[in-house]
This record gives C-alpha cells, structure tokens and sequence, in this order.
C-alpha cells in the first residue's frame, strides 16, 4: 500500500544523494523537523509539535494520523526522526488506508503513545541525580508496552518496514515482540 523512508538530516554526508530520489510530489512527510526538506514533501507534513506554530500541548503525529487525509495509494511516508509517534502514524495511516477499524483499545494504545511524546506523564522535575539501585531503576521506568515498543522503533537493525509492521501489530493486538521486551 504505501512505501517507507528515512530521510537524513541536512549537512549528513551524501544526505542530498539519499533524500532526493524519496522526497517528491507522492510523498508525505511526519515529523520532518527540517523546513528544507519539509517543504519538498509534496503531500505534505504531518508535524503538530514542531516549528514556529507548534504549541506544547499540540498533539503528537499518531494523534494526527487518526483523520489526516488518506496519501494516494503507492505514496511513501517518511520521516526524519525514527520514533515510535513517527513510525506509528505510518502504521496508522495504512490501517486506515486499508479499512482496519480503529478499535478502542487501539485508540488508547495512541493515546498511551502521543501522553508519553508530549511529555504529559508529568512535568520535567529538572536534574535528577543518576539512580543507584535496582528499584531506583525500576520506580523510574515507565510501566506498560510504550517503553518496549519506542526501542523497537529505533531499532536500527530493522528496516523502516519491519518497524511498522511491528508497531501496527502493536497497534491493533496489542503484541509486543519478544526482541523489543528486553528494552522495556
């Protein structure tokens, strides 16, 4: 249904050679933070939270994705920042493309998500000093599947595609890969 893609940053070595053959008029850009390359994603840029406009309570890209008009089928999604709000809204955006209903629990899964990106678990307590037992560790971590699966989304020994395969079966059964428990 649709195609996936990485972007490099601007000033990257070869960025140019690797962004120009997947930016164009049949793709759209999520969470492309660079007003460069943003503006060469010809179906636009689903970016709530970044740029002179966003505001810090703007909802995350999967939050977005939920009624973001549908690419044309063939499209490629990209992105320049590999996290699981971006690649969720990739996954997001080919349910939706191929009729999948958006159940409630899959809904709350995006809300679990977009709470976690926007930083809406609590305010920042300012510096912290580094945890020095198990249980320090473990009273800072965040319960539940979301820690798991942002490690996967950044898992830079699978492609793109694995990635959003893995996320979007998240997303609707709630599945989290045994490869990506030992992150949470």
């Amino acid at each position: 249904m649709y195609r996936f893609g990485l972007l490099l940053p601007t000033g990257t070595e070869n960025a140019e050679d690797h962004n120009a053959p997947i930016l164009g008029p049949n793709t759209l850009g999520i969470e492309i933070t660079e007003p460069a390359l943003a503006v060469r994603c010809g179906l636009g840029n689903i970016d709530p939270q970044h740029g002179p406009e966003a505001a810090f309570d703007a909802s995350a890209a999967m939050e977005a994705a939920l009624d973001w008009p549908l690419p044309p089928r063939g499209a490629r999604l990209v992105t320049i920042r590999p996290d699981l709000d971006s690649l969720g809204a990739m996954a997001l955006l080919q349910l939706r493309a191929e009729g999948v209903p958006l159940t409630e629990e899959l809904c709350q899964r995006v809300a679990e998500v977009a709470r976690a990106d926007r930083f809406d678990k609590r305010p920042w307590p300012g510096k912290q000093p580094l945890p020095e037992t198990v249980q320090e560790v473990q009273a800072r971590l965040w319960k539940g599947d979301v820690p798991a699966m942002a490690a996967l989304a950044g898992d830079a020994t699978k492609t793109m595609e694995e990635c959003v395969a893995l996320i979007r079966r998240w997303l609707e059964h709630a599945e989290v890969p045994a490869s990506s428990v030992m992150y949470s």
